[in-house]
Parts: structure tokens; C-alpha cells; sequence
């Protein structure tokens, strides 16, 4: 878990979690997790919550997926 004030809350579909994990795989350059999954777990519909070492990586994030 990444202590940080960068959170990112998301509302997601069935099935589109792959997409801004790979995001975020692919363009963070700091430290990041998915720390918490509300509603739903794995794949399904859901809120999730994503946390940023780098304040350029939530600013981006939230660009793209905010």
C-alpha cells in the first residue's frame, strides 16, 4: 500500500479493468496500486480506487480515466 494523498476513484464496467491497469503498467513512472475495490471484486462492475507515488502519474490518470 502507498501512503499518499494521490487517489483516484474510478466506475468501471464489467470487463474493463484491464484497460487502466495496463495504463498504468505501461506509462506510471512512480510507484502505483489498486488498494481498493468497493461494490465488487475481480472483473465486475465496480468502483475502484487507485493510488499514485507521482503527482504527474494521478494527474495523467485522471486526464485519461477520471
Amino acid at each position: 500500500m502507498i501512503k499518499s494523498d494521490n487517489t483516484v476513484t474510478i466506475t468501471l464496467r464489467y470487463g474493463e479493468l484491464d484497460a487502466p491497469l495496463e495504463w498504468c503498467k505501461e506509462n506510471c513512472v512512480g510507484n502505483w496500486d489498486l488498494i481498493n475495490v468497493i461494490d465488487q471484486a475481480g472483473y465486475a462492475n465496480g468502483t475502484y480506487e487507485f493510488q499514485f507515488n507521482d503527482d504527474r502519474d494521478v494527474t495523467l490518470f485522471t486526464l485519461r480515466w477520471g
